[in-house]
C-alpha cells in the first residue's frame, strides 16, 4: 500500500462519512491544483502544520519501514544520496 492510501486509510477511520470522504479530498486537490505554486506551497505549509505529529511520525515510520524491507529483500538497490541529484541535473 503506497504512503497515499495509508494516509486515506487512517483518515477514513476517523471520517463519519467514509464514502464520501476520499471523492472530497480528490476535488478540494483538484482545485487546490489550480492555484498558484505560491499559494499552493502556502496551503502545505499550513496543512503540514495542522497535521497530528504523532500520525505524520507512524506514516512516515510505516514508510522507512517499508523502503528498509524493500532494500533488505533485494527489490530495490540502494544508491548514495548524490547519484539521482547529479543524475537529474545532467
Amino acid at each position: 500500500m503506497g504512503t497515499t492510501n495509508r494516509i486515506r486509510a487512517k483518515m477514513a477511520e476517523s471520517c463519519p462519512k467514509r464514502l464520501e470522504f476520499p471523492l472530497f479530498v480528490d476535488e478540494l486537490a483538484t482545485k487546490a491544483m489550480s492555484l498558484s505554486g505560491e499559494a499552493r506551497a502556502l496551503l502545505a505549509e499550513k496543512l503540514v502544520e495542522s497535521l497530528d505529529q504523532e500520525l505524520v511520525r507512524d506514516i512516515w515510520l510505516s514508510e522507512a519501514k517499508r523502503r528498509r524491507d524493500e532494500v533488505r529483500s533485494g527489490q530495490v538497490k540502494p544508491m548514495p544520496g548524490i547519484d539521482p541529484i547529479s543524475s537529474y541535473h545532467n
